[in-house]
């Protein structure tokens, strides 16, 4: 068996950075739009980096070019050591995108409630699609009901049976992680895929990420007032973000500059180890 060496925390975010790098290289060598979102975001305004407790890196690209980037995977795939995998298509079990460093192998606490099927094995970078939303805030929340039910239904059709943080959290899990494992977490992906990409990015006013809506209404923000894409720094360089970055971070995090409480600072708790004859 190879040798392998685990990677320090300062070693996962330089690795990361390296990956985000050659990611957006492909992208504006493709012509799509790629740029940071969620926690990433956050930690660029606030911090100029990574968040101090968070290890990952998420980025947004704009559904039409999101469907180019999976087909590009296929005719033309990013190289090296990396690879994507998008649930749309079956490779990955949420209804986004993932780029992989099939270079390194990945643990985390999380994973001992998950089927092996939705395991992560590699470090990667979250790619969600940019979908649009509907003009009003009533409908939006309508919206986010129908998503937020199917965001639930495909997270416990990856879930173990009989695995919870509790013994009560493990019963109440049962029902529901029953009825996704009949109905199949393939199918729920895609009707969740159908469901948040609704409302056509093009002609829409407002825009957010649907496909992992976690904070509802808030996700969404004007088209209008995103674009041109802006600058922002992170870890020493200079990433693209929607211009708009203030609105959106206030919606989905409220006073965003302010830190949050210590027993809300919650990390992945990841150990990421690579193949000894590997480049940093």
């Amino acid at each position: 068996m190879q040798e392998k060496k685990q990677l320090t925390q300062q070693e996962i975010r330089a690795r990361l950075v390296q990956m985000l790098d050659d990611l957006l290289a492909y992208c504006n060598k493709h012509g799509l739009t790629c740029f940071l979102v969620g926690g990433t975001l956050l930690g660029a305004i606030r911090h100029k980096g990574f968040i101090p407790w968070d290890d990952d890196i998420d980025v947004g690209i704009p559904r039409d070019d999101y469907e180019k980037l999976r087909e590009l995977a296929r005719t033309e795939p990013i190289g090296g050591h990396y690879a994507f995998a998008f649930g749309d298509d079956g490779s990955y079990s949420s209804p986004y995108g993932q780029m992989i460093d099939l270079d390194t192998r990945l643990r985390r606490a999380s994973t001992e409630y998950l089927l092996e099927s939705a395991v992560t094995a590699h470090m990667y970078i979250d790619i969600f699609p940019v979908d649009g939303y509907p003009d009003t805030a009533e409908e939006t929340k309508r919206f986010i009901r129908r998503v937020t039910f199917l965001r639930k239904a495909v997270k416990y059709s990856r879930s173990k049976f009989g695995r919870g943080t509790s013994g009560f959290r493990t019963i109440l899990k049962f029902f529901p992680v029953f009825v996704t494992h009949l109905l199949g977490n393939r199918f729920l992906v895609r009707r969740m895929v159908r469901e948040a990409s609704k409302y056509p990015y093009e002609s829409a006013n407002y825009i957010g990420i649907s496909a992992n809506a976690l904070y509802g209404v808030g996700e969404r923000y004007r088209k209008d007032e995103a674009f041109p894409l802006i600058e922002v720094p992170f870890e020493g360089k200079q990433y693209p973000a929607v211009a708009c970055y203030d609105g959106y971070l206030t919606g989905i995090y409220g006073n965003y500059m302010e830190l949050p409480p210590e027993e809300k600072r919650k990390s992945h708790h990841i150990q990421v180890y690579r193949k000894a004859n590997t480049k940093q």
